[in-house]
Formats: structure tokens, C-alpha cells, sequence
């Protein structure tokens, strides 16, 4: 089923995977059956294709990225449901942490970290990447409390892509940057 397709977006969690494609559908959900995926699902909302995804360890969570909005979805026995859709812009990578009860979207010059209860979602911080040009690029969780971020700002020649590691304060309840590498 997915011969000669131009996928764009790959995520893997508990036993389900997503593959994002260049074109209609534009999103599949497979569930491992032995050595095997089988098709569970399209995934809804997708008239274009998705540029990132990533998926909860357990499966129960999938964002997908694609250039103008970030949709969450939920999985439940081999369903899937739209929780939550983030209209915006110039977005390049999402991620969950690794209990799944955070993730982010990297967007133009922002990172926004959200926290997720059940089937409710907050927002809990934004970064911003300051800098002429600043823009966010990529962030992974190193923890369910602490992220890394690549960034970058200046223009050519002097283009910087600094990194950066967040780390939440369970005191102020606050993302601190904790290191920095230019």
C-alpha cells in the first residue's frame, strides 16, 4: 500500500504508525499486526501534505505539521480523532516528550510548548529566538522537563545557529534556558 508513494512525514508510537504522503490522502494510519502494519485509517484533516509529525510513546497522541496549521490528534482502539487545531505559519517540527504529557511546535522565530490532561491542552511556554532572521528550526526532548532547540538568527555571511537546552522549573513553573552553544 505504500509502494511508489512520495511519503513526506513518518511517526511510530506504541503500535501504530503514520506515514504523510505528497498527496491525497496526504496521511495513513497503520497498526502493527506481527511483523506487519496494517491500515487502520486515513488520518482527517489534510488537504496538503504534512511537513513533521511525531507521535506519543504510547500511541495515543499524533501531531502533524504541515506549512499553514499544526492539527493534535487522539488514537483510540484503531480510531482517530482531531482534538485540537493550531492555525499558523512557517511551521517546521513538532515533538512529543517521552510520557507524552508535552510537545511542541517549532514556528518562525517560536517554539510553544504545551501541556497536555487528558483531552485538554494548555499552552505552558513560548521562546522566542531573537536575532534579525530568528527563527526556531528543530527541538527534541531530552526529558518530559527538559528540551534542546536548534535556532538561528543574522543574515549571510553571518548566520549563527545556536542551541539552546530549556529546563522546566517546577519552582516558578517557568522553561529556563539552561545552556547555550553559538
Amino acid at each position: 500500500e505504500l509502494a511508489n508513494l512520495n511519503c513526506r512525514a513518518l511517526s511510530t508510537g506504541g503500535e501504530y504508525l503514520f506515514v504523510g504522503f505528497n498527496s491525497s490522502p496526504y496521511g495513513k494510519l497503520f497498526r502493527r499486526n506481527g511483523n506487519n502494519f496494517e491500515f487502520v485509517a486515513n488520518v482527517p484533516g489534510w488537504s496538503y501534505s504534512p511537513s513533521s509529525s511525531d507521535m506519543s510513546r504510547e500511541g495515543n497522541y499524533l501531531v502533524v505539521c504541515g506549512i499553514t496549521t499544526a492539527i493534535l490528534y487522539e488514537i483510540i482502539d484503531n480510531s482517530i480523532s482531531e482534538l485540537y487545531r493550531t492555525p499558523t505559519s512557517s511551521v517546521r517540527a513538532a515533538g512529543f516528550s517521552p510520557s507524552g504529557e508535552r510537545y511542541f511546535i517549532a514556528r518562525d522565530a517560536n517554539l510553544y510548548i504545551y501541556k497536555l490532561e487528558g483531552q485538554t491542552q494548555s499552552l505552558e511556554f513560548t521562546y522566542t529566538q531573537t536575532g534579525s532572521g530568528g527563527s526556531v528550526y528543530s527541538a527534541v526532548f531530552v526529558s518530559d522537563n527538559s528540551l534542546v532547540l536548534l535556532g538561528r538568527y543574522g543574515s549571510s555571511p553571518n548566520v549563527t545557529h545556536p542551541l539552546r537546552k530549556l529546563d522546566y522549573n517546577t519552582d516558578t513553573g517557568n522553561w529556563d534556558v539552561t545552556s547555550s552553544v553559538s
